[in-house]
């Protein structure tokens, strides 16, 4: 009895991992995805640790600055950012990395918009 037990818990564990492995698999596939030459994207990210005025000006300044990104306004009210950028040429993961280096943290990151890059180029 005690061996069928194990056994029992044994596959269910096996299981239980296989099956949280597998739904992280595809989504790390999807996220890998390249982005098309010219094309436009826009995210909003949570953005942690803004007390006030000065922290959503220099997050919007930080992200203004980085080369790719188009437009980004930080919202104190909100605690997020929407940035726009080119994602051919910085990621979000570059966004979230610029706004850790100055000691805010990022949390959710969803992308709201995906376009094609008009005609006249960016900036």
């Amino acid at each position: 009895m005690k061996k069928i037990t194990f056994h029992l818990v044994l596959a269910v564990l096996m299981a239980a991992c296989n099956s949280s492995t597998n739904s992280n698999a595809g989504t790390d596939q999807t996220e890998e995805s390249s982005p098309l030459p010219g094309e436009i994207q826009v995210a909003v990210m949570d953005v942690t640790g803004m007390h006030c005025e000065a922290c959503e000006k220099t997050i919007t300044e930080v992200l203004n600055g980085i080369e790719g990104v188009e437009a980004a306004k930080a919202s104190l009210e909100l605690e997020q950012a929407k940035v726009k950028f080119e994602p051919a040429i910085v990621s979000t993961e570059d966004l979230k990395a610029a706004l850790e280096e100055k000691g805010y943290g990022v949390g959710n990151i969803e992308i709201i918009e995906v376009k094609e890059q008009d005609a006249g180029g960016s900036k």
